[in-house]
């Protein structure tokens, strides 16, 4: 047995254990908790046994997961999840909380007045007052369930909008026992925001800024052991809890983690009294991004100050899916992996061992959106079902002011090939950057239209992400008044504005752009809208019928269905199944005359390709539209019987050959 599967195995009995691992309301029901998983993992290699209290399974028993699905589809800036348990940190108020339903709920205050979801109904106001009503007795439940005092240590993970609620169950904690440290981590503790926890919340002992692995494992080894915990950059003690500083503190290699444990969470979750859900797993393969070393999307806030990517080899993901499949298989398959970024050398080992294995997997992961066709391939085949790409727009100028490093051309090809595989992308069609102008989106309208049969986006407006490159430098992009998002000031009333800002990761800003912004905002958002529901009857497809290329057009603005190309026409067609310039197609046409005629030529072929929106053109690059049915794909239950004409038309030329 090597020594992570060794690692991995949990005691037998967590009685008595000294360490508690805490994961909180909002957070989904579905899949553990990564981090508090590779915690209890690096803490039995220790001999440390730990438990692991997925309460937010207990908290969905008691409101229910229709209601707290329904949560999920809120918009990020009203910050639901964490106000539900404000009474509960804060104590009542309800001329506060009244503010916090007129103002963010029924959005009086029209911060985010473009977003299609900004204004919750009655019948949705009143869920989440239900689901505040329940915090008091959830609460309880946690206090009395648990003997808290059993635990030296009671860590808490904080990640989205899990930080009101794990304050809140904290402070009650160091209530009852004052003798129990407390520590915080995860991507609400990040650098000064977890200073700031510190700083703010005196029931706090620990925080750890950073990579919690690196530091906590040492921290419970040496407070188990009687001694007084050396603090570091990472690691943010008390000075009644902590000794000197150790500066040398060092992260581990991705090589070095051992495998994360899922014992707790499958336990817990198949004696939860909650209805059956798709389970999964949480998995990380790299950290950082191999992009943004090279350069950093304005807009994202990821990664917190350290861009730095590393990455586990193929040899060691490999063993590390099969290790979870072989323990958790009969639970789940599926894999989401939270990588900000796919290791691009997975392309030559991991993806491939993945595709000639017996394993099966649903798998999720992010990538960027350049890739060649044999990579969208190799994806599917390796048991990737769905990415999440950064598409962000299809506008060279807006793409190359957010820092894309790609075209809008290469966008279009990248969804083209996920619809011909069957390759679900998830992405968002983005608007409000600062600099953009009515035009870079008035270009894109018509091309919504004309790629309707491809994956469709969701609306997204830009947010200033703390660690973003417009949260670090605003005044590079012409940014002022930069402010937390309205919502933070109900979630900490009595934290001033310096201190709210330190806790803040979402915020405000004032850019020129936006005062523009109701001359086309509206429109984009209702041609994104359209697109979706275009996109259950839409179809753009090829395939030869008798030696000649037909392609079939489905789409809901099509003017013509069927069109019969020329050999010429079909080997233009083909050729251009990924981007090609004037001058590759001069070449393989092989087209008598000089370099004008030459050209008179290929326009006077390409014309009805284009007039039929069956190509796109940008500049003097040409991308073909339609999807093969050659790799997987199938029109759509909703264009069977517009069908009859091209078999109708397929049959008479069959009796014309004849």
């Amino acid at each position: 047995m090597d020594k992570n599967t060794q690692a991995n195995l949990s005691p037998k009995t967590t009685t008595g254990s000294p360490v508690a691992l805490v994961n909180m309301p909002i957070a989904a029901t579905q899949s553990p908790s990564l981090g508090l998983s590779i915690l209890k993992s690096e803490l039995n290699h220790l001999d440390i046994a730990s438990d692991v209290h997925y309460l937010n399974m207990k908290y969905a028993e008691k409101i229910g997961l229709d209601i707290l699905e329904d949560l999920e589809l809120i918009p990020t800036a009203q910050l639901v999840g964490d106000w539900i348990f404000v009474e509960s940190l804060w104590g009542s108020d309800k001329q506060r909380d009244e503010q916090y339903i007129e103002q963010i709920l029924r959005d009086s205050s029209e911060e985010h007045r473009y977003h299609d979801n900004r204004k919750r109904t009655e019948a949705q106001i009143a869920d989440i007052l239900k689901c505040r009503d329940n915090v008091e007795s959830f609460m309880q439940d946690c206090i009395n369930d648990i003997d808290w005092k059993q635990y030296k240590i009671v860590g808490f993970t904080s990640l989205f909008q899990q930080h009101v609620a794990a304050l809140s169950l904290a402070k009650r904690i160091k209530q009852i026992h004052p003798e129990v440290l407390i520590v915080f981590g995860g991507a609400n503790c990040n650098n000064d925001m977890g200073a700031a926890i510190i700083d703010n919340f005196e029931f706090v002992d620990v925080v750890c800024t950073g990579m919690g692995e690196s530091v906590f494992p040492k921290f419970v080894e040496e407070v188990l052991a009687g001694k007084a915990p050396s603090h570091s950059k990472e690691l943010l003690i008390r000075p009644s809890v902590a000794s000197l500083p150790n500066p040398n503190s060092s992260s581990k290699t991705m090589e070095e983690l051992f495998f994360p444990d899922f014992d707790d969470f499958f336990s817990q979750r198949m004696q939860a009294s909650l209805p059956d859900e798709k389970l999964s797993m949480m998995v990380e393969t790299s950290r950082g991004c191999w992009w943004g070393q090279k350069q950093h999307c304005t807009f994202c806030g990821l990664n917190a100050d350290s861009m730095n990517f590393k990455f586990k080899s193929s040899e060691r993901a490999m063993a590390e899916f099969q290790h979870l499949i072989a323990r958790y298989g009969k639970y789940t398959k599926t894999i989401a992996v939270v990588d900000n970024i796919i290791p691009m050398d997975y392309l030559k080992g991991f993806l491939i061992e993945l595709r000639d294995s017996d394993l099966e997997l649903d798998i999720f992961y992010e990538t960027k959106a350049n890739l060649k066709k044999e990579h969208i391939k190799l994806y599917k085949d390796a048991g990737l079902t769905s990415i999440q790409p950064g598409v962000e727009s299809f506008d060279n100028r807006l793409l190359k002011k957010m820092r894309k490093g790609i075209t809008g051309l290469q966008n279009v090809q990248f969804l083209k090939w996920c619809r011909e595989f069957g390759l679900k992308p998830m992405w968002n069609y983005m608007v409000g950057f600062p600099g953009e102008v009515k035009a870079d989106h008035e270009s894109q309208l018509e091309l919504l239209k004309t790629i309707s049969h491809f994956y469709p986006p969701d609306i997204a407006w830009v947010r200033i992400d703390r660690y973003s490159p417009y949260h670090s430098n605003p005044e590079e992009f012409g940014l002022s008044n930069l402010r937390p998002f309205g919502s933070f000031k109900y979630l900490y009333p009595k934290l001033d504005e310096t201190q709210r800002e330190r806790i803040a990761y979402y915020f405000l800003s004032n850019f020129d752009a936006q005062k523009d912004m109701d001359s086309y905002a509206f429109d984009v958002r209702d041609a994104v809208n359209q697109w979706n529901i275009d996109f259950s009857l839409a179809a753009l497809f090829h395939l030869e019928i008798n030696g000649q290329m037909v392609v079939a057009d489905y789409r809901p603005n099509s003017k013509k269905n069927i069109h019969w190309l020329s050999e010429k026409q079909q080997t233009i067609y083909e050729c251009c199944d990924q981007i090609r310039g004037e001058s590759y197609l001069f070449n393989i046409l092989s087209l008598d005359g000089t370099k004008e005629q030459q050209r008179i030529a290929l326009n006077q072929l390409l014309k009805p390709l284009l007039k039929h929106k069956l190509m796109l053109r940008d500049g003097t690059r040409y991308l073909s539209l339609s999807v093969s049915i050659n790799n997987g794909f199938f029109p759509p239950e909703s264009v069977w019987e517009k069908m009859s004409e091209l078999f109708s038309e397929a049959n008479k030329r069959s009796e014309a050959i004849g």
